[in-house]
């Protein structure tokens, strides 16, 4: 950059730098400013987890939001960052969803089906989060199947499925996630997560979705 008699001249930005350099070394003891955490980004699925799925429940049945869904994701939206990571078609899902959020309020993105990977030895789908432009750090997966996390075990909160035909029986694994406390419980473990800079210790501690899915596998 050309100064008036026509010497090179320093761009203002080496300029500033410059000067914050001998700012910061005039100040070395004062402490670094903290920075602000990303938004928590939670993922649903939305076949038993949003809704009751089950044998009683026909392709073409438009299905219920499951008890409380709506204050559910109304409070949560206040607080995180929502989408929906699904395993069905993208017809079925938005016929659901637009049912209560037609305009992507509550749950602002969707991933489908054709966005989901198979998995060799399973006939479930993976939800692979790297199509989400999200730190893997500050992002977690709602699902009620341990394959869906299978490319990020870590990243996940396994729920037991909510059930057309047996929505009021209790998972014996997971009593605390019974049909009618899922979602304050859910609610609960997504606030003590939110204060953490990387969810994964603790996702992986609560819930060892790797040695789920490993019996999964031995036992299928």
């Amino acid at each position: 950059m050309l100064g008036r008699a026509g010497t090179l001249r320093q761009p203002c930005f080496l300029l500033a730098r410059r000067r914050l350099s001998r700012a910061q070394l005039s100040h070395a003891d004062t402490p670094p400013i903290a920075l602000a955490r990303e938004r928590l980004l939670v993922a649903f699925e939305v076949d038993c987890v949003l809704h009751a799925g089950g044998p009683s429940l026909s392709d073409d049945a438009l299905p219920q939001p499951r008890p409380g869904l709506v204050p559910f994701l109304t409070a949560a939206a206040l607080q995180f960052d929502l989408m929906v990571f699904t395993q069905a078609s993208a017809e079925r899902a938005d016929a659901f969803l637009d049912s209560f959020d037609p305009n992507r309020l509550l749950l602002r993105h969707r991933l489908y089906k054709q966005h989901c990977w198979s998995v060799p030895g399973s006939a479930g789908l993976a939800k692979n989060l790297i199509l989400i432009n999200r730190s893997p750090a500050r992002l977690v997966l709602v699902d009620h199947q341990p394959v869906a996390f299978f490319h990020h075990f870590d990243n996940g909160i396994l729920v037991p499925p909510y059930l057309a035909d047996d929505a009021d029986e209790a998972d014996a694994a997971h009593e605390e996630y019974h049909a009618s406390q899922l979602l304050p419980a859910l609610f609960g473990l997504l606030d003590k997560l939110d204060v953490e800079d990387d969810v994964r210790p603790t996702l992986a501690r609560l819930f060892s979705l790797r040695e789920r899915f490993a019996s999964e596998l031995t036992n299928g």
